[in-house]
């Protein structure tokens, strides 16, 4: 995966929990690694699609506490356990951050579309047609959320 498609997605997803979740006061990326097909899930995790001039999948994991802290963050409510609410919150979540990913590669001359969120309870494997998933791994202060991207230029777009 190139680099200018790495980049904006960890840019922005910085820029985007900075700006959304008050609690979140601290933003690193971890060591980047290369998983191959299929990855296991967190316990929650979003996923969005990528069309046009790219193509393929971003996928957020998040565990249970990070994920309810999240949403307690971003609500100002409590939340102890992952309903519905905190799923929806989870997958808006996703399509900000992606909307905002997608206007990035916009800017690069990659015309992109997105998919609606799809959001992913309990750990299951994820596979796409591209062979091999790159983690890019935000270590926050409310905990670690993992951005797997599978992403490849469409020349047939």
């Amino acid at each position: 995966m190139k680099k200018e498609l790495i980049n904006p997605i960890f840019l922005k997803t910085k820029e985007v929990f900075k700006d959304m979740i008050p609690k979140v006061n601290k933003i690193n990326r971890g060591q980047l690694e290369l998983k191959e097909n299929p990855i296991k899930t967190e316990t929650l995790a979003v996923s969005i699609g990528i069309t046009g001039d790219l193509k393929g999948f971003v996928y957020l994991g998040f565990d249970k506490d990070t994920a309810l802290d999240i949403l307690s963050s971003m609500s100002g409510m409590e939340f102890n356990q992952i309903n519905e609410m905190v799923k929806s919150g989870i997958g808006e979540i996703g399509n900000i951050l992606m909307g905002n990913i997608a206007t990035r590669f916009s800017e690069l001359d990659y015309q992109t579309d997105i998919t609606p969120p799809t959001v992913i309870k309990g750990q299951i494997e994820i596979s796409s047609d591209i062979t091999q998933f790159l983690n890019i791994p935000l270590e926050t202060n409310i905990g670690i959320v993992n951005i797997y991207v599978s992403v490849k230029e469409n020349k047939e777009a």
